[in-house]
């Protein structure tokens, strides 16, 4: 900008004229007359020196990219103002005008601005990480599910108790094996704790934590076995560097310091003389002193971030990892006797392996480690496929084979492991080193509850026709509801139950077209003509079973009553009278006995009523009209509200209904359907009494003819 001295068209110039004054890094606008003013002000003197420079700004610092390029430095401050002219000095009386004090030093340029570098751009990210390895074969089998605890835990190294929510007894998990902990509440595995059980008794795991993923503190965790690590994959191709980020923006320019103060006047000279002549012009008034140095320009905004670079190459795939369990080393014997392979040797009893059935192991492998307890477990497991093995050739991943254990026999200073073959190579050579992977299959776990019973699948109920038939043997043709295929699950071959009011059919469809479907009866129950039929698929009827065997003889009957005696016979005529002096003649014969009298009439009491068969009893109550309350034989707390009920054919059930006629007890062919009568008597709002057919359904309801709700399935075995 330049000096003011150096405008002489300003000093004509009116009090209204504006002209720009640039100061601080703005704009003014200044009338002349405002400016005039502040120089009349002042006293005729030398200019005052210019105000100092202001300092250059700091420079910016270094942008960041991949690395992003160095911003510029900020645009330099703008220069302070010129000191002002000083004012012209009075004009004598009659001299001259006295001489125009000298310009004041220029003073010196504000301090340039440094706008800051911008920051370094991201480092693009690493190559991704090559696919892991092939999963291994690990067992399978209960108790090597994963198993949870709610204990709170930090993420960290060293010994580490949970109690899990599972116990012990129903696991495989065992002192030794290797784990692996995840948080539940963390995502892609952002909370890893690895390591290896030290002890596990009842709920107590006791753990040693080895390796760790994340940080944080958690309650919620899953554990789950690992397998030992495999060996170490190689390292994957280095991703190619991600391309430099772009320049950061140039930062803005540091504010420009204050202008320096101005020099202070120096004194007028004395005035010419009007008449004389003009004097010698005055001395130039001493350089004001320098302002202070204005103060430092702020730095400049940060640069906008480099872009990131581009994803490196994907590393090279890892090699496959090792099966999953314990894991061993033994030199390979091509023998086949059964003997102590000998030590740190193993054997099969056949060198083509797929014909191979038992494996021969020495008690310990070629580092000692005894295997002997390992063994045990595996041979105590209460499944019939105790686990699995896998051999292979050390180093060399594709050679290998694996087999089932389905016995184990200890001998002395080795084992024999009944196996079969399931995959892999077919031979190994004599002496190579080989790798043993041996995975104990969990034991059997307990008998699960029965399932509650599945809703009837779409299709195989409500089947009805209204065709008229007679309850007979010959073939019939019934229009059903529903159309084959398309809204039927029941087709040709199938054997069916037509139940009718009073009778039903029990045969085989010979087809079922549309909704046509040809019944061929084989056998029957009741008798009449029908026009509303219910459809229900079963099974074919068993052969008859065998005879049962013939039960004891029964207790022999009562001795019935002694006979009266039969009358005395006559007395027979008294023979002559013997000569009293003669000798006593011989005794006679016994006289013949009397013939027996006849038997006496049997006894006649009255016959007792003939007794009736109670059978099993349940007494039904009500819980509202949500279900029928049980009590009698069989019925337990905590299924007492419409139990499922199994009766046996040829046997008979009584239902006391304590409801009476708030709540009707009926039995029906299906859940809604028509009563059920054969072998039903009694009444529904008394006593029910069910002796079950021989050739009853296999399934069948009760259900209240009130509330619908009320009910439920009748399995007859």
């Amino acid at each position: 900008m330049a000096r003011i001295s150096q405008l002489p068209t300003l000093t004509s110039a009116t009090d209204q004229v504006v002209f720009p004054v640039f100061s601080s890094g703005t704009n003014y606008a200044l009338s002349f007359g405002n400016f005039k003013t502040q120089l009349q002000q002042s006293a005729q003197g030398s200019t005052g020196a210019t105000g100092p420079r202001g300092a250059t700004g700091a420079q910016g610092s270094t942008g960041v990219g991949s690395t992003g390029a160095t911003g510029p430095a900020g645009a330099t401050g703008q220069s302070g103002l010129n000191g002002v002219d000083g004012p012209q000095g009075s004009t004598g009386a009659t001299g001259p005008i006295g001489a125009t004090g000298f310009d004041g030093a220029t003073g010196p340029a504000g301090a340039t601005g440094a706008g800051a570098t911008g920051a370094t751009g991201q480092e693009g990210p690493a190559g991704a990480t090559g696919p892991a390895g092939a999963t291994g074969l690990g067992a399978t089998g209960l108790g090597y599910e994963p198993l949870t605890s709610r204990t709170t835990a930090t993420i960290g190294f060293g010994q580490f108790t949970f109690i899990t929510e599972q116990d012990k007894s129903l696991t495989a998990y065992a002192a030794s094996s290797k784990i692996r902990i995840v948080a539940s509440t963390s995502t892609n595995l952002g909370a890893v704790i690895d390591g290896t059980i030290i002890s596990y008794t009842g709920t107590t795991m006791v753990v040693n934590a080895v390796t760790t993923v994340g940080t944080g503190t958690y309650s919620d965790w899953l554990i789950s076995l690992t397998g030992l690590r495999g060996f170490l994959g190689p390292v994957g191709a280095t991703g190619s560097a991600g391309p430099i980020g772009p320049q950061g923006y140039q930062g803005s320019t540091g504010a420009t310091g204050p202008q320096g103060n101005i020099g202070a006047t120096g004194s007028q000279g004395p005035a010419g003389d009007p008449g004389g002549a003009t004097g010698p012009r005055g001395a130039t008034g001493a350089t004001g002193a320098t302002g202070p140095q204005g103060p430092l320009g702020s730095t400049g905004a940060t640069g906008l971030r480099g872009g990131t670079g581009a994803t490196g190459l994907t590393g090279a795939t890892g090699p496959a990892g090792s099966f999953g369990g314990l894991t061993v080393n033994y030199r390979f014997s091509t023998a086949v006797s059964d003997d102590d392979p000998g030590n740190g040797r193993v054997k099969f009893n056949d060198q083509t392996l797929p014909d191979a059935t038992i494996l021969y192991i020495d008690d310990r492998d070629i580092n000692g480690v005894d295997l002997q307890s390992f063994l045990r477990t595996i041979d105590d497991s209460t499944s019939p496929l105790k686990g699995h093995f896998r051999i292979g050739v050390a180093n060399v991943p594709n050679t290998y084979a694996i087999f089932t254990v389905t016995a184990i026999t200890e001998e002395d200073g080795y084992f024999k492991i009944t196996c079969a073959h399931v995959d892999g190579v077919f031979r190994f050579d004599d002496q190579a080193e080989v790798i043993l992977t041996f995975a104990r299959t969990g034991d059997i776990g307990p008998q699960g509850s029965t399932g509650p019973t599945g809703a009837t699948g779409p299709g195989f109920a409500g089947l009805v026709s209204t065709s008229t038939h007679e309850i007979s043997t010959s073939t019939k043709t019934f229009i059903t509801n529903k159309s084959a295929v398309s809204q039927s699950a029941f087709m040709g071959g199938n054997y069916v139950y037509a139940y009718a009011t009073s009778g039903s059919i029990y045969g085989q469809i010979i087809s079922f077209s549309n909704t046509n479907l040809v019944l061929r009866p084989i056998n029957t129950v009741g008798e009449g003509t029908y026009s509303n039929w219910l459809f229900d698929l079963t099974g074919e009827i068993g052969p008859q079973g065998s005879t049962g065997a013939v039960g004891p003889t029964g207790a022999s009957g009562a001795t019935g009553p002694e006979g009266s005696t039969g009358a005395t016979g006559p007395t027979g005529a008294t023979g002559p009278q013997g000569d009293p002096g003669g000798a006593t003649g011989p005794t006679g014969s016994t006289g013949a006995t009397g013939a027996t009298g006849p038997q006496g009439a049997t006894g006649i009491g009255a016959t007792g009523a003939t007794g009736i068969f109670a059978g099993l009893t349940w007494t039904l109550t009500n819980n509202g009209t949500i279900s029928y309350t049980f009590s009698g034989p069989g019925i337990v707390t905590g299924n007492t509200d419409d139990p499922i009920l199994y009766l046996y054919r040829g046997f008979t059930y009584n239902f006391v209904n304590a409801t009476g006629s708030s709540h009707p007890f009926q039995i029906r062919v299906s859940n809604g359907g028509i009563a059920y009568t054969n072998g039903v008597s009694g009444s529904s709002t008394g006593t029910t009494t069910f002796t079950v057919p021989m050739n009853a359904p296999s399934t069948l309801y009760y259900q209240c003819t009130v509330h619908a709700v009320m009910g439920n399935t009748i399995n007859i075995v």
